[in-house]
């Protein structure tokens, strides 16, 4: 697994409990994005080092970044993807259904499973394009096209 945690998401993993009542809310539309995506937009320190010294906003992550990578190999965008999909919801397609979390002590709490349903307000996120998703990204930055 990606993760010490197993095959949780730190998100439910945290508050099992209030996950399970979000995804049984009776609300109009629910978005999640799971690891198995997020894992997928993520950078080197190299390209961290080309892409995040090109402006001086990103600068303060660029310096946070050599924490990071004195313990890890990427660097993933789990925020910044849901925060894009907000703007641009076509970054990824989705699937709808019900997610189920685990709130039993086996195999773990915090697990979740999807059963596919075209009639839930839940869509689960099944593909993502990194590279529209780091086009996105950057094209807030003034020095980014």
């Amino acid at each position: 697994y990606p993760t010490p945690w197993g095959p949780t998401e730190w998100n439910i993993i945290v508050d099992p409990h209030a996950a399970a009542q979000v995804f049984s809310a009776a609300v109009p539309k629910i978005s999640a994005i799971g690891l198995d995506i997020t894992w997928q937009v993520s950078m080197s320190p190299e390209q961290v080092a080309r892409h995040f010294q090109q402006d001086p906003l990103l600068e303060t992550v660029l310096d946070w970044s050599a924490v990071w990578f004195a313990e890890r190999e990427l660097l993933h965008f789990h925020d910044p993807l849901a925060a894009a999909l907000l703007f641009n919801p076509g970054l990824c397609d989705f699937i709808a259904g019900n997610v189920a979390v685990n709130l039993e002590s086996e195999p773990m709490p915090g697990v979740t499973s999807f059963i596919a349903n075209t009639k839930s307000a839940t869509r689960v996120a099944s593909h993502v394009d990194p590279e529209a998703f780091f086009t996105e990204y950057f094209s807030v930055f003034a020095s980014h096209p």
